[in-house]
């Protein structure tokens, strides 16, 4: 999918082609598997900047009706309440590969980036982006019947005699321009237990193939 930027000096236009040039070269390379690199980080946060912009001009050209919510992005984190018993890939197969296809059923969140991360405790957690409004708790409920279904909630019950565990959290971007600080916050950095089985941090199709038009000035324009 693609996207109109117009610039009113040859300058600029040369200047961006460039840069959007070196950053789909990158992209080409497509995921990274173990650990985050740089280079990686890099790449992820360029498909989540450029998506940001192209939200705002979404908003900006559509009227909506009542009770219909413009398109920001949502950073999601989704949490094991108490130490995974599944492999890296088992988890992200079985259970964020579900979660997606309930984004997009219930909640039309088709659009996505996500994040694996490990903790200190060694406990996998992913971060996700979508562009879509969802409510915390059809969030977390729709994650615990996950975790339920693979098992975590009996455990989670057999330590705490509790069953809804606060495994997920929400945050809305109020703006494109606060995107790199969330990016750095959620998606970017570096795990305290860097290696991950399998890909690290993925996107879907429409995204990956997110390019900027770029229109060039004419002669009297630069």
């Amino acid at each position: 999918h693609n996207y109109l930027c117009v610039y009113s000096t040859k300058a600029q236009y040369q200047q961006e082609k460039q840069r959007v040039e070196e950053s789909i070269a990158n992209l080409e390379k497509a995921y990274t598997a173990g650990d985050m690199t740089r280079k990686a980080g890099k790449r992820l946060q360029y498909i989540v900047q450029e998506w940001a912009y192209l939200c705002e001009e979404y908003n900006k050209s559509v009227k909506f009706k009542k009770g219909e919510h413009q398109r920001k992005l949502t950073f999601v984190t989704l949490t094991f309440p108490v130490d995974t018993f599944h492999s890296d890939q088992e988890i992200k197969q079985k259970m964020l590969n579900y979660f997606l296809k309930v984004a997009a059923r219930k909640w039309q969140a088709k659009r996505y980036v996500w994040r694996a991360e490990r903790t200190k405790r060694e406990r996998l957690h992913f971060h996700i982006v979508f562009d879509r409004y969802i409510d915390k708790d059809e969030l977390t409920k729709e994650w615990n019947n996950i975790l339920n279904i693979n098992g975590y909630i009996e455990k989670y019950y057999n330590y705490t005699g509790k069953k809804n565990p606060p495994s997920t959290q929400i945050e809305i971007v109020k703006s494109a321009e606060t995107v790199g600080a969330y990016c750095s916050k959620y998606m970017t950095k570096r795990g305290e237990s860097d290696y991950i089985e399998g890909h690290v941090w993925g996107c879907c199709d429409e995204l990956r193939s997110l390019r900027p038009l770029l229109v060039e000035p004419t002669q009297e324009e630069a």
